[in-house]
This record gives C-alpha cells, structure tokens and sequence, in this order.
C-alpha cells in the first residue's frame, strides 16, 4: 500500500491524460450517485437524513459538483456527447449487478448500438460478434479513437 504525505494526493503524479480519465470517471460516478440521491429523499424529504445527516451532505456534495457543469452545459448534452458511450470504457463490466451494456461500432458503416438493448452482437472478450443491420459489417467493441472528437480517416483497403 503506496504512503502520502501531507498535502500530497493519488493524483499528483499522473499524466494529463490519466487524469483526463479520472475526472471523466469520477463525473460519471458523481452524475449517477446524484440521480440517486435526488430520487431516494424523494421518499421522506424531512428525515433528519436528507437534512442535516450524510445523505443531504453527499447530495450537496454532488449537486454542487454538476451545477458547475449544467452553468455552462445543457445536461443531456453531456452525456449524449460523450458519457453515454464512454462509460463501458471508463469503468469495467460488473458481474455484482443485474445489468451491464457495452457499446458496439460497426467497421464499416461506424452504426452504433449496445449489446443489452438492441441484442444484434456479443462481446467475447475484446472481440464483438454480430452483423450490423445497416451495412451487414462486423461489428467491433467501441474504443477511446471512437470517442475523439477528430476522427480519423478510414484507409481503403
């Protein structure tokens, strides 16, 4: 188990890059938890919990971490821009819950669709399995090239 000192954080010594996924998983987490808790105090508003315990605290936590973001961004713009896709990259499939998806890309064509929803494909591994019903391409899992705003040009081949 790594040691810190005072003042020092897991964080210091990572790469633009590594903390660019840190703070990319760390909001997908925060987003999700808040949705959460805004629901759960829905229940019982005026518990002592929602007011002055751990679960208004944590929800404050969250909220003031998304008010940030949602001053300058429309919500669903950020996570149909990026987070929807990126989180079966940002965090590993989890057999401890009932439900997991991946993201699939066609080699071809560039469609998309999820292994839970549309049931066209599945992942064995790193390797997607399926046809695409646009093109009749192989489907591949997404990746963080997928992910770039610049894409790069396909080679014919």
């Amino acid at each position: 188990m790594k040691e810190l000192r005072w003042g020092e954080t897991p964080w210091d010594k990572m790469s633009r890059k590594e903390l660019l996924r840190e703070v990319e998983m760390m909001w997908s987490a925060i987003d999700s938890a808040g949705a959460v808790l805004v629901n759960l105090q829905l229940t019982d508003k005026d518990h002592p919990y929602w007011n002055t315990g751990p679960g208004g605290t944590a929800l404050e936590k969250c909220n003031q971490v998304r008010d940030k973001i949602a001053a300058e961004y429309h919500k669903e713009d950020v996570y149909k821009a990026f987070f929807r896709y990126s989180d079966s990259l940002l965090f590993k499939a989890s057999t401890s819950i009932g439900h997991w998806y991946n993201w699939l890309v066609c080699s071809d064509c560039d469609w998309m669709c999820t292994t839970d929803i549309l049931k066209y494909a599945t992942i064995g591994g790193s390797e997607a399995e399926g046809t695409c019903p646009a093109c009749n391409g192989k489907f591949r899992a997404i990746t963080w090239e997928d992910m770039s705003p610049v894409k790069k040009e396909k080679k014919d081949g």
